[in-house]
């Protein structure tokens, strides 16, 4: 009669090894090419994440400085427009700035009037020669060139002086209208950033500012640096 008895000890809720790495096989958890292609997403997701920072960043500071030297161009054009004709040409050549920004005023006739690097012992801003600059400049600056590309910085022109000075050379000149100042943008041979600010003196000619940027590459460079590359 004792062998009628029915065990009540219930089943071990342990799951079977074997339909533990069938269940993960599913989910494609034994799979080394998906492991690789989780890593692989994730890592793209993550480099599209700082890329979006540094465009973010780059456009932020780039705003901030071409405003700042907007509103400058305007400043000075209202100051030289109430100058007395006899004191207005020396009185902006003899100002000097601490980025060694070059302040030019050309007339009516697109001719340079004044200009602020003819004094001798004006600050003034310099551009590397690429070819005289270290592997590890030339690397930065083909860096700096191949993220731009990806992310969504647009193409610039180049920053470039010719002779004669003439005021028809710089677009932002010709695209005045009115008071409004106007900005440009371009790329130097070092790869750093040069501003160029027009504003109009009324009935005299045009204040034209152009900056080097450079200490925004600097920048730029060191949040890459922190960032991930």
């Amino acid at each position: 009669m004792g062998s009628d008895i029915v065990s009540t000890k219930p089943k071990s809720l342990t799951a079977d090894p074997v339909e533990v790495q069938e269940w993960r096989r599913g989910l494609g958890f034994g799979s080394l090419r998906a492991r690789i292609f989780a890593v692989n997403i994730i890592a793209v997701i993550v480099l599209a994440i700082m890329l979006l920072y540094l465009d973010t960043v780059r456009s932020r500071l780039l705003e901030e400085r071409t405003a700042a030297l907007a509103h400058q161009a305007t400043t000075i054009a209202g100051f030289a427009a109430d100058l007395p004709p006899t004191l207005r040409i020396a009185s902006l050549e003899r100002r000097s700035f601490d980025r060694g920004t070059r302040l030019r005023l050309y007339g009516g006739d697109g001719a340079v009037m004044a200009d602020n690097w003819r004094a001798p012992a004006a600050t003034r801003f310099s551009i590397e020669d690429p070819a005289q600059q270290t592997w590890r400049r030339r690397s930065a600056r083909f860096i700096d060139r191949a993220l731009e590309v990806v992310g969504s910085f647009q193409r610039i022109p180049v920053y470039f002086e010719v002779q004669p000075d003439r005021a028809a050379h710089w677009s932002e000149i010709a695209a005045l209208r009115g008071a409004r100042p106007v900005t440009t943008l371009r790329r130097a041979a070092d790869g750093s950033f040069v501003l160029g600010a027009a504003a109009a003196v009324g009935g005299i000619g045009t204040i034209h500012l152009t900056d080097n940027a450079g200490d925004l590459t600097r920048i730029l460079r060191a949040e890459r640096l922190t960032s991930f590359w």
